[in-house]
């Protein structure tokens, strides 16, 4: 009989190992694809030889890139014809292809950007965050609309079979909603909003509300493995970087805006994202200001506190907006996207050192 057991592990905000130093080294920065400038490289994705992928959300259109820089060529461009995309969600890199999920579809591409197949998935019922293999993915609800009454799990699901696997069950963050009259708005604000994140690597999943710093470890089939933790304070956001945030929408019903406000919380979550790199955890901290640092921390795979780290890059530039996809560490190599003080977008390319278990 095999008995699993699972461990809880609360760290101090202290790491066992110190600091540490990525010890970036510039290879190559780019401003544009081909005749188009970068408007808003919102994801990045590279593949085990180097080849970049990028998704610009302000050109509606995924850029191929060699291992130097250059511009291959574009695909999945905005469109609902075979190979188009209506509505990009988030893309993904798996089993030697590109995914790309929109609105109602998730399509397939080859590396090189041609286009395979694609099967009907709504985003707004099934969205992916993680892709276990060629037909699984996980998927979370990301706000209210997602699930009205604010009770959500984190699924798997099987495209081929149809099957879906509940991996735990959650409490969506009811705030961050303003209604005037029938009118019902909701903002999402990275690095205040707290949301459902979760990652895979080492045949695992990770996952947590960003509001606490806890973190599972499940097996696939959802299996509590492992529980970590870090003692952590929450940080005050000042009013006035909290209002910085909305100027953009100053179109929306004053009304509605006025109350998502209100009940968009005043204190930074803990973390965006999650991965996992030479085996070990990396929890990207969340930042609500544009900076040119980040940082992570590291984690063993039992969930002990290792290393602080600081991604920091030249202090003329300042890292795009959402940093929800954005920098990108694939092997020893890191991708960030980028505005400098001219307000000119590019992606530059870092040989970088990471540590191993």
């Amino acid at each position: 009989m095999v008995v699993f057991l699972s461990a809880e592990v609360r760290n101090a905000d202290k790491p066992e190992r110190g600091e540490w130093d990525f010890e970036l080294t510039k290879e190559w920065e780019i401003e544009n694809a081909g005749s188009e400038v970068f408007g808003k490289p919102y994801r990045l994705l590279a593949s085990d030889e180097g080849y970049l992928y990028v998704y610009d959300e302000a050109n509606r259109t995924n850029y191929i890139f060699d291992q130097e820089g250059t511009f291959i060529k574009a695909y999945g461009e905005k469109g609902q014809g075979p190979g188009e995309v209506r509505m990009q969600s988030a893309s993904f890199l798996v089993d030697d292809k590109l995914v790309v999920a929109d609105a109602a579809r998730i399509h397939y591409f080859e590396l090189d950007g041609t286009y395979i197949r694609s099967e009907i998935n709504s985003v707004y019922r099934r969205r992916p965050v993680v892709f276990l293999n060629e037909h699984e993915f996980v998927a979370v609800p990301l706000g209210i609309f997602e699930a009205s009454d604010g009770r959500a799990q984190i699924t798997r699901i099987n495209l081929e079979s149809g099957q879906e696997t509940v991996i735990a069950d959650f409490t969506i963050f009811m705030g961050g909603i303003g209604r005037a009259g029938r009118m019902v708005g909701s903002i999402i604000v990275p690095g205040l909003t707290p949301l459902m994140v979760v990652g895979h690597g080492n045949n695992r999943l990770y996952y947590g509300m960003s509001d606490s710093y806890k973190i599972h470890v499940t097996d696939l089939n959802g299996k509590l493995l492992d529980t970590f933790m870090l003692g952590r304070k929450k940080k005050k956001v000042p009013d006035q970087v909290k209002r910085k945030y909305f100027e953009r929408y100053r179109d929306m019903n004053r009304q509605a805006l006025t109350k998502i406000i209100e009940t968009t919380p005043n204190e930074a979550t803990f973390f965006s994202r999650i991965e996992i790199h030479n085996g070990l955890v990396y929890v990207f901290v969340a930042d609500v200001s544009r900076l040119n640092h980040q940082q992570i921390d590291i984690f063993s795979a039992g969930g002990k506190y290792l290393y602080r780290a600081v991604l920091s890059i030249e202090d003329s530039l300042i890292m795009m907006e959402p940093q929800l996809f954005n920098p990108l560490i694939k092997d020893n190599f890191l991708y960030i996207a980028v505005m400098d003080d001219k307000d000119k977008v590019k992606i530059i390319k870092y040989k970088i050192s990471l540590p191993c278990l």
